[in-house]
């Protein structure tokens, strides 16, 4: 299975425009304040149960674009209820509690993963000395649920990966194991004030050199990514994220995404998985800039789209990975090719095709 292009759930039962999120959806509710409940639950049953440390994942991570189903497998093999990152202090008595912080969840509220946030105490980070961290907490769901299991952990694998590349990414502190019938368990990542995500910026206020800078944090995170062969898998706005502090990208959201490394001469894979992240960008502009592109009448012809994307999007996009190393005899840029040539077909309504498959 692809891990960049698989099937998602497009919330039909909201109005067109109107996206199903914590607050808007009751049953999105419910299940999100559900599993914080048996998030907690769980942190106070760990004062008598083993405590191990996190095992690294990266070698069970699937190279060749489907999801890493043996990361299971491994974490099974560790008996304890916890595990936590060995840069994670954790307190001698091993008293574990939960403060929800709501308000955290500001910017965040329609994640597919309905993160809850809060402080806990029991653990430290040596680079602090707070006797609490600020956490984001997603939710493993059983492996019954054969999928949704297999991408929460794959995401666990797929963060570790990045880290070791050194791009800047979400922090994994740990996971906490649960005896709930539905819920495999949760991950604690460290919470992240200092990043925003591409969503929550005023698009319908810009003008085209401003949402053109806006759009350079889509172009460095795609770019990042793909030239270490990964495809995010959902490179929507609201899976973009941004450091306030130094305007570099944050890796997020990585549940979806693909590595092809171990397929990196395979031009035709390349252009799929690549062409799945630009179709998901592309949709973003559509219902957020989608109005600088539009003529008097409010219509919006695929030329004007394509010449937009093209002059803020894929120029940029190729110029950045140049600059990576990449050449246009290179698979990544034989497969940028593919697609930038594909998207001009249709704009201009020939049929489109691979040059190089």
């Amino acid at each position: 299975m692809m891990g960049g292009i698989e099937k998602r759930n497009s919330g039909e039962h909201f109005p067109q425009g109107v996206k199903p999120n914590y607050y808007n959806d009751p049953e999105r509710r419910e299940v999100s304040d559900r599993n914080q409940a048996v998030f907690i639950e769980s942190l106070e049953g760990l004062t008598h149960r083993p405590i191990g440390e996190l095992p690294d994942v990266r070698a069970a991570l699937n190279h060749r674009g489907g999801r890493s189903s043996a990361v299971h497998e491994i974490l099974e093999s560790e008996k304890a209820a916890a595990l936590f990152h060995s840069g994670v202090e954790v307190a001698p008595k091993q008293e574990f509690a939960f403060a929800p912080r709501p308000l955290f969840r500001f910017g965040r509220e329609d994640s597919r993963r309905q993160l809850f946030f809060g402080e806990m105490s029991g653990i430290g980070v040596a680079s602090e000395e707070k006797p609490t961290v600020e956490v984001a907490v997603s939710t493993i769901p059983h492996a019954k649920d054969f999928i949704k299991h297999q991408q929460s952990l794959h995401e666990i694998a797929m963060y570790q990966h990045v880290a070791s590349l050194d791009v800047p990414t979400l922090d994994v502190l740990g996971l906490i194991k649960s005896d709930a019938p539905d819920i495999y368990g949760f991950v604690i990542t460290r919470y992240e004030p200092d990043i925003r995500t591409l969503d929550t910026l005023e698009w319908g206020d810009m003008t085209a050199k401003e949402a053109a800078n806006a759009l350079s944090h889509a172009v460095d995170t795609l770019a990042l990514l793909h030239a270490n062969y990964i495809f995010h898998g959902d490179p929507a706005f609201k899976n973009i994220a941004v450091c306030d502090a130094n305007q570099k990208p944050t890796i997020v959201d990585l549940e979806l995404s693909g590595s092809l490394l171990d397929e990196q001469d395979d031009v035709r894979k390349l252009s799929l998985f690549m062409k799945s992240d630009f179709s998901f960008l592309a949709s973003s502009l559509d219902g957020n800039v989608g109005h600088l592109y539009q003529n008097e009448a409010d219509v919006t012809s695929l030329t004007d789209r394509f010449n937009f994307m093209h002059e803020h999007v894929f120029l940029p996009y190729f110029n950045r990975l140049v600059k990576f190393g990449i050449t246009p005899q290179d698979p990544l840029g034989l497969a940028y090719d593919n697609v930038v040539s594909r998207r001009l077909d249709e704009a201009v309504g020939d049929e489109g095709y691979w040059r190089h498959a």
